[in-house]
């Protein structure tokens, strides 16, 4: 009975738990896939083994950063060699009105503006899942995304 109360609330919360734990596991079964596919083409090309540095690298603290509010986590932000990607926690519908004219107008303005090269924004059957960040050339960018990240995701759970 969810209109009583909270009866149906913890059914919910473990519901989507399942669905983000699946979603994480069937993620990084995709990602090793991909990296295993650009190992075997690097030796193809280069007609060598993967060097050394190319071995897998476990991710640490130091890497990844949880953007979260209470405990509700919003994103994870993954710092790499030349990137950065933010996972969100919850996929956006692609055509939401504010996820447009505030996330991605900020991304668009801070490019032309030169505090980063490039971003991309990835999305699954019109949802959007992840935004990969290349050529930060701006240390109040990260802040900046974190605020924006969090004021979207209050919005959005506003409704």
């Amino acid at each position: 009975m969810i209109a009583g109360g909270n009866e149906g609330n913890g059914a919910n919360e473990v519901s989507s738990r399942k669905e983000i734990v699946e979603f994480l596991k069937r993620r990084i079964r995709e990602l090793e896939r991909e990296l295993n596919i650009y190992k075997q083409l690097l030796m193809e090309i280069s007609g060598k083994h993967v060097q050394e540095e190319m071995r897998e690298r476990v991710l640490s603290p130091d890497n990844v950063k949880v953007i979260a509010i209470g405990n509700d986590i919003v994103a994870n932000i993954v710092k790499l060699r030349d990137s950065i990607r933010i996972i969100l926690r919850e996929s956006i519908p692609s055509n939401n009105t504010l996820l447009n004219s505030f996330l991605i107008q900020l991304l668009k303005d801070k490019k032309d503006l030169g505090e980063l090269g490039d971003f991309e924004v990835k999305e699954s059957k019109g949802y959007v899942t992840e935004i990969v960040i290349r050529g930060i050339n701006s240390k109040s960018l990260m802040k900046e995304l974190e605020i924006a990240l969090r004021y979207l995701w209050r919005e959005i759970h506003r409704k």
